[in-house]
């Protein structure tokens, strides 16, 4: 017994040096594909991929939405905030729709709403440059942002930002409800 109180004694008082995170990241690189976002109490690092050929960054795979799973299936989508860090370098899987080589087969995922954004420069507080927001076609049905590319519209300074959205009966069925 006592010497447990002594060696909690001796932990008291002994000289301890906390260590937290390690050494100080260094800042990106001017440059870098990599954007900080702060709304609504929410602050978000966000690195995406640089294109030194074409000159052009892309940052894909963005989450607008909560996956529209389980409950949620056929709700409103619940708006995500961006927190934390984030790499935005891998294109979403589609929403789920036929596979267009075997239509009786389904492709993709009900986790699907998400944006690329593709940019010609990174944001600078000077002046901005013209955004086209691009919602692919595909009656729909079909069709993701993974099959249009940005590079052209930001080789010309203008940002393109591209959306998925649920496809047929999952996006497109009502239930006559303003909630739905």
């Amino acid at each position: 017994m006592w010497f447990v109180a002594l060696a909690l004694v001796a932990l008291w008082y002994t000289p301890a040096q906390a260590v937290v995170g390690g050494a100080p990241a260094s800042p990106p690189e001017p440059d870098a594909a990599v954007i900080f976002t702060q709304r609504h109490g929410f602050s978000a690092r966000v690195e995406g991929i640089k294109d030194d050929k074409l000159g052009y960054y892309s940052f894909f795979g963005i989450r607008y939405a909560e996956p529209p799973v389980g409950p949620q299936r056929f709700q409103r989508p619940i708006r995500r905030y961006l927190a934390g860090e984030m790499m935005a370098n891998q294109q979403c899987l589609p929403c789920p729709q036929p596979d267009p080589y075997y239509p009786k087969r389904i492709i993709g995922h009900e986790d699907c709403l998400c944006l690329n954004v593709y940019a010609p420069k990174m944001p600078a507080t000077e002046e901005g440059s013209p955004v086209v927001f691009f919602i692919h076609g595909g009656n729909y049905r079909s069709g993701s942002t993974a099959s249009y590319g940005g590079q052209h519209l930001a080789q010309k300074d203008t940002i393109l930002v591209t959306a998925q959205y649920r496809l047929g009966s999952l996006g497109y069925l009502s239930t006559g409800q303003r909630d739905a």
